[in-house]
C-alpha cells in the first residue's frame, strides 16, 4: 500500500462525507427508519461488521490524572453506559431496518452471532441482539421481561482467525513489525520527531512509532467519551495532531498486499462465502438470514481495506459496516454501507469497479484475491524466519 507523506500529515487527511463524531443521543432521530420496497422484495442476506460500543480506557500513560481511577461501575476497557445504550439502539435500528425480513421469531438457523473474545464485543454482541430479537408472545420467557437469550460465537484470542488476528498467524506478527522498521515509516517518523518528543514530554511515555501515539490517543479517546476533563496539554494536540499517526497505525495492519491478505482475507472470504452459499442455494443452514460480526476499530478497518473502501478513518464506537446481498429477477447483487451512529441515514459505499448495486459474480471477482481458503492462509501465515521472537500481543 503507498503512503503519501503529503497525504497522510495533512490537516485534511479525513473525508467530509463520512461524519464520526458519533451521539448515542441522536439515535433518537432515527425511529422513522422502516425498510423501503426495494429492501422488502430483494433482500436475501445481510453481513454485518460492528465496532463495538463506548468504553472506558484499556491502558493509561505514566502521567494520565486517571491512571489510578478505578473506572468505576465498569472497571477498565469495558462498556460504558453510553456504549451500552449504543449498542441497544443499534439493535433497534436494525430491526426496523430489516425486521420484515427477519421476521419475529428468533432463532440461530436465522441468526448467526459471533465476536471476539474481549468482553466489550461479547456484551456490545448480546446488546445489539436483544434490541434485534425482543421476544414475541410466542417467546416471551417472563411477563413484561422484553428479552430473550441468544446464541453467541467467539473464539478465544489464541485460536481467533476471523475477527482479531495475531497469534493464530505467526508470520503476521513478524511483517508488521519490519513495516515499523521500513524506510518508509522511519521517514515519517523523522517528519514528526519534534511531535513525538512534545508527546513524550505531556505522557511520560516513549514516543518512537504511529502505534506509540494511537495508544495515547485511544486512551484520550475512551476518557473523552466518559466526560472526563483532559488535561490541558491535549487542547494542542489531541485529536487533530494526533489522528493521522493514529490513522496510520491502523494502516500498518493492512499496509502490503501480504498483511493485508493474512489479516483481512479470512473476514472477507467468509462473507463472500456466505452470499455465494445463498445465491447457489448450498446456504446450511439455509434459512440464515444475517450474520452479525462483532469485534474492534480493526475489525472494521480489515473489512473496509479487504473492500479497498476504506478512507483512512478511525472507525468510531459502534461503527457497521452493512453488506446486504439483493436477488432481483435471478439476479444476485451486492450493496454496500456504513453507519456510524449519528442521525445520518447509512452511507452507500460502492467497490472500485463497479456500480453501488454490484453483481455478485462482479464482486467476488474484484476482491478474489481476498478470497482465499484455510489452506492457502496458513500457509501465508508460516513463520518464514524461525530465528524471529514475537513481542507482547498488542491489545485490541
Amino acid at each position: 500500500m503507498p503512503i503519501l507523506l503529503s497525504v497522510l500529515f495533512a490537516l485534511s487527511l479525513h473525508s467530509p462525507t463520512l461524519v464520526y463524531a458519533a451521539s448515542i443521543h441522536g439515535d433518537a432521530l432515527n425511529e422513522n427508519i422502516v425498510e423501503d420496497e426495494t429492501v422488502r422484495d430483494t433482500l436475501r442476506q445481510v453481513n454485518l461488521v460492528i465496532r463495538h460500543g463506548h468504553r472506558s480506557p484499556q491502558s493509561t500513560y505514566e502521567n494520565d490524572p486517571y491512571k489510578n481511577d478505578a473506572m468505576e461501575p465498569f472497571g477498565w476497557g469495558q462498556l460504558t453506559s453510553e456504549g451500552r445504550r449504543s449498542q441497544y439502539n443499534q439493535g433497534i435500528f436494525l430491526r426496523k431496518r430489516y425486521g420484515h425480513f427477519l421476521g419475529t421469531k428468533y432463532s440461530p438457523e436465522i441468526f448467526w452471532l459471533q465476536s471476539t473474545a474481549v468482553d466489550r464485543a461479547k456484551m456490545s454482541a448480546l446488546l445489539e441482539a436483544a434490541a434485534l430479537w425482543k421476544p414475541d408472545n410466542d417467546q416471551t420467557i417472563v411477563d413484561g421481561l422484553a428479552w430473550q437469550p441468544t446464541s453467541l460465537n467467539y473464539q478465544t484470542s489464541d485460536k481467533d482467525t476471523l475477527l482479531l488476528i495475531w497469534e493464530t498467524c505467526p508470520e503476521y506478527a513478524r511483517m508488521r513489525e519490519a513495516v515499523l522498521k521500513s524506510p518508509e515509516i522511519k521517514q515519517i517518523n523523522k517528519v514528526n520527531e519534534d511531535l513525538y518528543q512534545v508527546l513524550e514530554v505531556h505522557t511520560g511515555e516513549n514516543m518512537t512509532n504511529p502505534d506509540d501515539v494511537f495508544d495515547i490517543f485511544a486512551t484520550l479517546e475512551a476518557e473523552s467519551s466518559m466526560n472526563y476533563t483532559l488535561p490541558d496539554w491535549t487542547q494542542m494536540y489531541y485529536p487533530d495532531k494526533m489522528r493521522s499517526l493514529s490513522s496510520l497505525s491502523l494502516q500498518i495492519n493492512v499496509y502490503n498486499e501480504s498483511l493485508l491478505k493474512m489479516k483481512s482475507a479470512p473476514l472477507v472470504s467468509k462473507v463472500v462465502s456466505n452470499m455465494l452459499q445463498k445465491s447457489e442455494g448450498i446456504l446450511v443452514p439455509s434459512q440464515r438470514k444475517m450474520f452479525m460480526y462483532v469485534g474492534h476499530d480493526s475489525t472494521v478497518v480489515n473489512i473496509l481495506e479487504g473492500m479497498h473502501v476504506w478512507d483512512l478513518q478511525i472507525p468510531a464506537y459502534s461503527t457497521m459496516v452493512m453488506i446486504e446481498l439483493h436477488e432481483d429477477e435471478g439476479q444476485y447483487f451486492v450493496q454496500l454501507y456504513l453507519r456510524n451512529l449519528t442521525q445520518y441515514d447509512p452511507y452507500p459505499l460502492t467497490i472500485p469497479g463497479c456500480n453501488f448495486a454490484c453483481p455478485l459474480d462482479q464482486f467476488r471477482s474484484l476482491l478474489s484475491p481476498m478470497i482465499i481458503t484455510e489452506d492457502e492462509w496458513n500457509e501465508e501465515c508460516v513463520l518464514k524466519d524461525p530465528k524471529y521472537m514475537p513481542g507482547s500481543v498488542p491489545l485490541p
